[in-house]
């Protein structure tokens, strides 16, 4: 059955077989113990060339899991009244030119939907991110590595170690 388009495009659409939540998703989780597992805020991030604004997941009627809006130059300006109060900022564009490719090819990935002080390597289920060195690897990425993704608190962490920097979107 086709879904109507309805005459005010600002209107959402009826629900229809495509739109309705998969009956096999969890059930949504209360609010106490919604901030273990989904972030609240958003996760704007800077660098070199271009900007990434990670959006936490949410699960409503119409939509389940993160989004992400990438560009380049300072243009995420543009989009600061699509953040909320709360959302944070990290900065690449401070990290020294020597240390940019190791962070940004050696290092792990921020993956907001990560809880805190997690890693998840490939193929693997989320386990604690340890702040000591394996061998071969760069101490200030503790036991992360290249394709490994870790919680937002532990990338900010190595990120400032690189000479990252951390801010407010709404007082940048």
């Amino acid at each position: 059955m086709p879904t109507s388009i309805p005459s005010d495009p600002r209107a959402p659409c009826a629900p229809d077989q495509h739109t309705r939540p998969h009956p096999e998703l969890p059930a949504p989780r209360a609010r106490s113990d919604s901030r273990e597992r989904w972030p609240q805020s958003p996760w704007l991030h800077i660098a070199r060339f271009g900007w990434t604004i990670h959006f936490p997941a949410q699960r409503t009627p119409y939509r389940f899991g993160g989004a992400t809006l990438s560009h380049y130059g300072e243009s995420w300006r543009g989009h600061l009244h699509e953040l909320t109060a709360d959302a944070i900022g990290t900065d690449a564009r401070t990290v020294a030119d020597e240390d940019i490719v190791r962070l940004s090819v050696s290092g792990p990935l921020g993956n907001p939907e990560l809880p805190a002080g997690r890693i998840m390597r490939i193929n693997a289920a989320p386990e604690p991110w340890r702040d000591t060195p394996t061998d071969g690897h760069d101490p200030r990425f503790g036991n992360a590595g290249a394709l490994d993704y870790v919680a937002l608190d532990v990338y900010v962490t190595i990120l400032r170690r690189f000479g990252g920097r951390v801010f407010d979107p709404h007082r940048d």
